[in-house]
C-alpha cells in the first residue's frame, strides 16, 4: 500500500484522466440557445468532431446536439436548448465535457451553490412512454442563430411545403428576407426544407451560394 508521497496509481481509470475536457460556466442569457466550444478546446481536437455530437448525462441518458462551425468559433446549435431544460442546467453551474468517444461527451454538473454534483443527475428515471435516449428531432435541423444577436429570419411557418412540387427550375426552393443581421452574420435554413432536402451529413465543408 503506497504512503504519503507514494507515486502509486490511484483505483481511477489512467485513459480517462488523459481524454480531451473543458469546463464551462452556464450563463442563463449567453448560453440558453447554444453554447460556444472554448477555441482552445477547438483548435486541438475540433477538426475530428462530427456534425451531431451526444451528449452524455452522469444517469446516462443521451442528448443529440448539433456543432456549427462559423469562422469565429464552434457553437453547440441545434438541440442545445432541448439539452438544458431537459437537465435543468441553471445559471451559474459549472459543466465539465470529457470527450470519450468520436462526438461524444461526458457531462457532469456542479451546482454554483454547493460545488457538488446535484445528486438528481445521476438518478435514473424509467418511463416507458420515453425512448432510452432522448435525441430531439434536429438531424436534420441547422436552425442557428448566435444567442446574442437578434434575427429577424424566417421560420418555419413561412416555409411552403413542396413535397409534391418543385420549383420552376426543377430544384427545391426556399424564400427568406434578407436583414441587416442576417447578411451581417447568418441566415437560417428552414427546417422542413432542411428535414426533407438535405439529408444528415451531407454538408460536411462550407456552402456556396449562386447568384443569378
Amino acid at each position: 500500500m503506497g504512503g504519503e508521497g507514494s507515486n502509486s496509481i490511484p483505483n481511477v481509470d489512467p485513459d480517462y484522466q488523459r481524454l480531451p475536457s473543458f469546463i464551462k460556466v452556464f450563463h442563463q442569457e449567453r448560453c440558453k440557445d447554444d453554447m460556444r466550444l472554448p477555441p482552445e478546446f477547438v483548435a486541438i481536437h475540433g477538426y475530428d468532431l462530427p456534425l451531431d455530437c451526444r451528449l452524455v448525462w452522469p444517469n446516462g441518458v443521451r442528448y443529440t446536439v448539433r456543432i456549427l462551425k462559423l469562422s469565429n468559433g464552434f457553437f453547440f446549435s441545434s438541440g442545445w436548448r432541448e439539452f438544458v431544460r431537459a437537465t435543468n442546467v441553471i445559471h451559474g453551474d459549472h459543466l465539465t465535457f470529457t470527450l470519450v468517444d468520436v462526438g461524444v461527451f461526458n457531462v457532469k454538473r456542479f451546482d454554483s451553490a454547493t460545488h457538488c454534483p446535484p445528486q438528481g443527475d445521476v438518478d435514473v428515471v424509467v418511463d416507458d412512454d420515453e425512448a432510452d435516449c432522448y435525441s430531439p428531432d434536429i438531424d436534420t435541423s441547422d436552425d442557428y442563430v448566435p444567442s446574442d444577436i437578434e434575427s429577424d429570419t424566417t421560420v418555419d411557418e413561412d416555409y411552403a411545403d413542396d413535397s409534391g412540387a418543385l420549383s420552376i427550375d426543377g430544384n427545391p426552393t426556399f424564400i427568406i428576407e434578407l436583414t441587416q443581421t442576417n447578411i451581417d452574420r447568418s441566415i437560417e435554413i428552414p427546417l422542413c426544407f432542411w428535414n426533407r432536402h438535405i439529408p444528415m451529413g451531407a454538408i460536411k465543408a462550407g456552402v456556396c451560394l449562386v447568384t443569378e
